[in-house]
């Protein structure tokens, strides 16, 4: 559901930086859940968690969950990706997916739900990729202003590639907006991307103390405007 979220150039702070935020998930006007990441990162290597949980009324009619963990390098600035983990509840539904790096190219273990209309995209040929939680942690973490919404690359969830191109950064009153889109390349369905195979997003950043933390993320979805509000 957050597919969150990715990056080209994620640039780090040549300090060691830490993360630690929760946001309320709405659709509309409706709360649909709590999304929270941490997250840790030097100028050699990064770590990070997440998590969604539904809640309210669509908590009570409709179980997600979802936990992630990644790690990996620091490299010229950009996230290179060891290791990622991802475990999902829908409803009775269980999945789990665990990618290990071997030069660049991640090796795919595990499944994935919804693909029952759709082939994967072939692992080898996602050299240099981002998973969906170091593409998240790049934009959502707090940082300093140097790489702010410079990113463009691509991502990979175990089956599917998506272009993220975060690059248009304006100021908003006191506040930075970074916008962009994700663009949806290979693994998904011929009706997925017929339906939305582009993802219009947004992330607003504030500045506090010696950097900037996002207090909202805005995507484009079918159903209406998903948004992210740090608590």
């Amino acid at each position: 559901m957050l597919a969150l979220f990715a990056a080209d150039s994620p640039t780090a702070q040549a300090e060691n930086s830490k993360t630690a935020a929760q946001f309320d998930v709405s659709l509309g006007a409706l709360n649909v859940g709590v999304f929270w990441i941490d997250g840790s990162t030097s100028s050699q290597a990064y770590t990070t968690s997440a998590g969604f949980r539904s809640t309210g009324l669509v908590g009570e009619f409709a179980n997600i969950q979802v936990g992630m963990q990644a790690r990996g390098r620091v490299s010229a600035g950009q996230f290179a990706p060891d290791q990622y983990r991802e475990e999902v509840v829908l409803g009775r539904q269980r999945a789990a997916t665990q990618m290990l790096y071997s030069e660049g190219v991640p090796v795919v273990t595990g499944t994935k739900l919804g693909m029952e209309d759709a082939t994967p995209a072939n692992p080898d040929a996602q050299t240099n990729t981002l998973d969906p939680l170091s593409a998240t942690f790049a934009l959502l973490r707090d940082q300093s202003r140097d790489g702010l919404c410079e990113t463009e690359r691509y991502m990979f969830d175990g089956a599917r590639r998506t272009r993220v191109e975060m690059t248009t950064l304006q100021q908003k009153g006191d506040d930075l907006l970074c916008a962009g889109q994700f663009r949806r390349i290979d693994g998904y369905s011929d009706r997925d991307l017929r339906r939305s195979g582009v993802v219009d997003v947004s992330v607003l950043y504030r500045a506090v103390d010696d950097g900037f933390v996002a207090i909202e993320a805005r995507f484009s979805s079918l159903r209406g405007t998903v948004r992210l509000t740090r608590r």
